[in-house]
Formats: structure tokens, sequence, C-alpha cells
């Protein structure tokens, strides 16, 4: 089975694995962690046969800063609810 842009692939897991160390680190801090999926997005990387829009990614992102309580930390969000990476 061939994996599809190997290196791309990797830096998301390194990624990943990143924000799940800073959940540990800064959690005694009072500071939230909540890394999010943006999905398949309309850019250039993306393409436009992607079914998201930029507005639809950003969502998440501002309800984080916006709405979710501080309390939250360590959630892998995409569309504003919890997602396995």
């Amino acid at each position: 089975m061939r994996s599809w842009a190997p290196a791309y692939s990797l830096f998301k897991m390194a990624l990943n694995v990143k924000s799940c160390l800073l959940v540990n680190e800064l959690k005694s801090d009072g500071i939230s962690v909540n890394p999010i999926s943006p999905g398949w997005i309309r850019t250039d990387m993306g393409g436009p046969s992607a079914p998201g829009t930029l507005e639809e990614s950003a969502d998440t992102i501002v309800c984080l800063a916006t709405e979710v309580s501080e309390d939250i930390t360590g959630q892998f969000l995409g569309d504003r609810k919890p997602t396995d990476w």
C-alpha cells in the first residue's frame, strides 16, 4: 500500500504529538491547548474540488477563542466537536 504524501503525513503526526505534549506541559499554568482539524478546504493546496471553505474552517477557531470554556483542553476538534486524529 502506498501512502499519499508520506512527508506531509509524518509532519502532521508530529504536529499532533507536539500538541499533546503542550497540553500536558501547559495545563498547570491554566493554558488551554486544543488543536483543530480544518478539514479538506478549497485552497491552493486543497484544490477546487475540496468541499470546505476557509470560513467554515475558521469557524472552529473562532468558537474556541470566543465560546468554549477555558477549562477545555486537550481536545482535537473539527467542526466544533472532538474528532480523532
